[in-house]
C-alpha cells in the first residue's frame, strides 16, 4: 500500500488556499491514500466541500471559533492512528500540528505552504516565533509558492524553503444562463467588462480598482467591473456602493466564477500583497489578460506588456494607467496578448504541482 498524505486546513470556505487544498487533495488520490483533516465542523454551504473527490477521506475535528489545545490532541491522535508519511498544513493549521512536529519528525515529514508573503503569512510576531522554530530546527519543511515569497521567507527566517508553483486543473466552464444575461452588465455592445474575483476585503484592495474605474468611465472610455466574491469587510463594499457608479457592480459569491472569465475582457487584481493566486492562473486558462498590482508572486508571472500588465506601484493614478494601457489596445495587440496568457498557464497545473510535491515529500534528501 502506497504511503498516506495527510492534508490539513482550518476551512474550506471560498478561498485560494482552500480551493487550492481541494485540488492538490483530488490529484493526489488519484495515486496514493490521501486524508483531508478539517479542523473545524463541517459546514454544508462551505464553497469547495462538495468539489472533494470520493476518492480522498475527510475527517473533521469539530474544532470551534477560536484557538483550541484539544484539538491539538486530537490531531497528534488521529496522526499516531493513521501512520502518515507525510502532514501537510495550510494557513493557520501549522499550530495544531506543533506537537505532533516534536515527536514524529523523525519518522514523518512535516509540510507547510505559505500562500502569501511570509510576513502576512504569519500574522504577528507570535506566528514568527513559532515558524522560526519549526523551520529552522527542520522540524517542518516550509514550501514557498513564488521567487518573491522564497526572497521574503528567507529574509525573515534566515533559512532555506523549497519552492513550487501553485497549480489549477481546470475543465471547461460555461453557463448558458450567464452568457443570456450577460448583456445586462453592458452600457452597449462595445463596452469592454474588467473582472476582478476575490473576496472584497482590505488586502484585496477593490475600492482603489473601483475609484481607478470611475475615473476612466469619467474620461469617456465605455466600460463597466464586475465584482465576484464574498463580502468578508462590509465597510469596504459600502465604500464602493457610495461611489455611486452604476457600472459597477458587487456580485457576492458565484460557484463558477470562471465562466465568467470566459466572458470578460479584462481580468483585475489590484491587490496589497499576494501570493500567487489561483484566480490569476485560472484567468490564464481561459486567455483572459490580467492587469494586477506589482505584489507578491504576481511580479513572477505576469511580464509587463507580453501576458498581462502590471501597474507602476499600488496608487490610483498608476493602476489607472495600467488599466488605460489596456482599454488602448488595437484588437491585434489584445489577441496577441490574449494568446500570450493562455500559454502561460502550461506552468501552472495541477499535474506539476502534484509532481514537485511529491519530490518534497518522498525526497529522503530534502
Amino acid at each position: 500500500m502506497k504511503s498516506i498524505v495527510i492534508e490539513v486546513i482550518t476551512e474550506l470556505s471560498s478561498g485560494g488556499a482552500e480551493r487550492f487544498v481541494v485540488d492538490l487533495c483530488n490529484e493526489m488520490s488519484l495515486t496514493r491514500p490521501v486524508i483531508l483533516v478539517i479542523l473545524q465542523k463541517l459546514e454544508p454551504n462551505w464553497f469547495y466541500l462538495n468539489e472533494i473527490s470520493d476518492r480522498v477521506k475527510v475527517i473533521s475535528l469539530q474544532k470551534s471559533i477560536g484557538f483550541s489545545f484539544r484539538t491539538c490532541i486530537k490531531l497528534t491522535s488521529l496522526i499516531l492512528k493513521e501512520k502518515p508519511a507525510v502532514v501537510h498544513t495550510h494557513l493557520s493549521a501549522l499550530y495544531y500540528t506543533v506537537i505532533a512536529a516534536f515527536l514524529f519528525h523523525w519518522r514523518i515529514r512535516f509540510i507547510h505552504t505559505l500562500h502569501n508573503d511570509a510576513i502576512p503569512e504569519a500574522e504577528n510576531k507570535f506566528g514568527v516565533w513559532i515558524r522560526k522554530i519549526l523551520f529552522c530546527l527542520r522540524l517542518v519543511i516550509p514550501v514557498t509558492i513564488s521567487e518573491k515569497s522564497q526572497e521574503s521567507f528567507s529574509k525573515l527566517y534566515c533559512c532555506k524553503s523549497s519552492m513550487i508553483y501553485n497549480g489549477r486543473n481546470i475543465s471547461y466552464s460555461h453557463d448558458v444562463k450567464l452568457a443570456n444575461h450577460w448583456i445586462q452588465y453592458k452600457s452597449s455592445r462595445k463596452t469592454i467588462v474588467l473582472l476582478n474575483v476575490a473576496s472584497v476585503q482590505k488586502s484585496k484592495n477593490q475600492l482603489l480598482l473601483a475609484r481607478s474605474v470611475q475615473r476612466l468611465i469619467n474620461q469617456g472610455y465605455d466600460l463597466c467591473l464586475l465584482i465576484v466574491g464574498r463580502i468578508v469587510d462590509s465597510s469596504i463594499a459600502k465604500q464602493i456602493r457610495d461611489l455611486g457608479e452604476n457600472r459597477i457592480y458587487l456580485l457576492g459569491e458565484q460557484t463558477n466564477p470562471r465562466a465568467y472569465m470566459t466572458l470578460a475582457d479584462a481580468f483585475c487584481l489590484s491587490s496589497l500583497y499576494e501570493g500567487m493566486p489561483i484566480t490569476l492562473i485560472e484567468a490564464f486558462s481561459v486567455g483572459l489578460v490580467p492587469i494586477c498590482t506589482p505584489v507578491g508572486g504576481i511580479n513572477n508571472m505576469i511580464i509587463d506588456g507580453k501576458n498581462g500588465f502590471l501597474s507602476e506601484s499600488l496608487n490610483e493614478e498608476d493602476y489607472t494607467k495600467a488599466l488605460e494601457r489596456f482599454l488602448n489596445l488595437n484588437e491585434k495587440e489584445k489577441n496577441r496578448m490574449k494568446q500570450e496568457a493562455k500559454e502561460s498557464y502550461q506552468f501552472y497545473t495541477m499535474e506539476k504541482c502534484v509532481a514537485n510535491y511529491g519530490h518534497v515529500m518522498f525526497n529522503k534528501n530534502l
